[in-house]
């Protein structure tokens, strides 16, 4: 992602290594790897649910998040680069697995009002994040931003490509030099489009060019939540003609991205995936499900599949500390790989944690 205004020069400069994050497969059968070449099948059916714990069930894909309300209280922002975890007040009583969460929220100020953002993600210098804003009064959403500033996170403002047509889902490029996202917007002409395609901006020394469609991945069904590795793989959901929500994947090459396939099973399943993160080098993706398994804690989980030569690894939990009995969904990680963000339930508030307390991430 870029910067609204202030230094884009340290985006172009800046590294995302996540180094704090080792990858590696999951030992347990449980969690074996999976020839890809046979997790192509038919599409699954199934609806995502996205609800807290005393909301009603909805489509996250379908639902409109401009009407969410959310409790909010007063907590100072913080700078992801200089948590003291060890001195963060823990949220009091106890996650579904019944003990103590180590999850706390995150700038209160600009997430968790009642506008019901969401989607954040972190530019590659840890100032600068880009979320999906809501526009009640015209029933839109666009691409904002907010930097940090002597330590307080600025009045979110509208990303320079966004805010004419629909557009959400926003997600850097490791470099920082692209910002993807899904739009309605048309490829000519002024009307929108009934669906979404995927779309990025890209820096130019101080400004945004216009917003370019990824052909490669782009369909006349809805493609949406983008996530791109350091190689160009692309990563997103889409859904079909029975509205069933699925993961897909195009991987980079030399020659562009080559063409998507869908992640078959177990990966997708017959309820919704989405929400894809993937790490800037490829190694694993977070996604979020309300699929039903003996792990699940409540109305729609993160989990966490790794990249091991050509397969993935069957989904995996990243736990209690995170997944309750309501939803989660919203995943991404700090640049330095040390704190998870994510969101809960449907107010736009997002929580954030160690990554060191995730199962499986490693």
């Amino acid at each position: 992602m870029g910067t609204r205004g202030g230094s884009l020069a340290a985006l172009l400069l800046a590294g995302v290594a996540l180094s704090g994050v080792a990858c590696g497969a999951p030992s347990s059968n449980e969690n074996a790897t999976l020839d890809e070449g046979a997790m192509e099948g038919p599409a699954m059916t199934g609806g995502r649910s996205a609800a807290s714990s005393g909301d009603v069930a909805m489509d996250h894909d379908a639902m409109n998040h401009d009407a969410m309300d959310a409790a909010v209280t007063d907590v100072a922002a913080m700078d992801p680069a200089a948590m003291d975890h060890s001195a963060m007040d823990h949220e009091e009583g106890g996650d579904a697995a019944g003990f103590e969460s180590a999850a706390v929220l995150f700038a209160e100020d600009i997430f968790g009002g009642t506008s019901g953002d969401y989607g954040m993600v972190f530019a590659p210098d840890g100032q600068t994040i880009f979320f999906t804003h809501s526009m009640p009064a015209a029933s839109s959403e666009a691409i904002y931003f907010t930097r940090l500033v002597a330590g307080q996170w600025s009045e979110p403002e509208p990303a320079p490509f966004s805010g004419r047509f629909h557009d959400r889902e926003p997600f850097v490029s490791p470099d920082g030099n692209r910002v993807y996202f899904a739009s309605r917007r048309p490829l000519r002409g002024r009307a929108q489009k009934p669906d979404f395609d995927i779309w990025y901006a890209e820096r130019r020394a101080d400004s945004w060019g216009d917003p370019v469609r990824v052909d490669a991945v782009s369909s006349p069904y809805n493609d949406d939540y983008p996530a791109v590795a350091a190689d160009g793989t692309l990563v997103f959901a889409r859904n079909d003609d029975a509205d069933n929500v699925n993961l897909w994947i195009a991987y980079g090459s030399d020659r562009g991205l080559v063409a998507p396939r869908v992640l078959g099973r177990p990966i997708n399943t017959v309820f919704a995936e989405a929400d894809p993160w993937i790490a800037p080098d490829g190694r694993f993706i977070i996604f979020s499900s309300p699929r039903s398994s003996p792990d699940a804690q409540g109305q729609g989980d993160l989990y966490v599949i790794h990249r091991v030569g050509d397969a993935w690894t069957r989904p995996a939990t990243l736990g209690a500390h995170v997944n309750s009995v309501g939803h989660e969904y919203g995943a991404a990680l700090s640049p330095d790989g040390a704190t998870f963000f994510f969101s809960r339930g449907l107010g736009g508030q997002v929580w954030t944690i160690p990554s060191s307390f995730l199962e499986n991430l490693q």
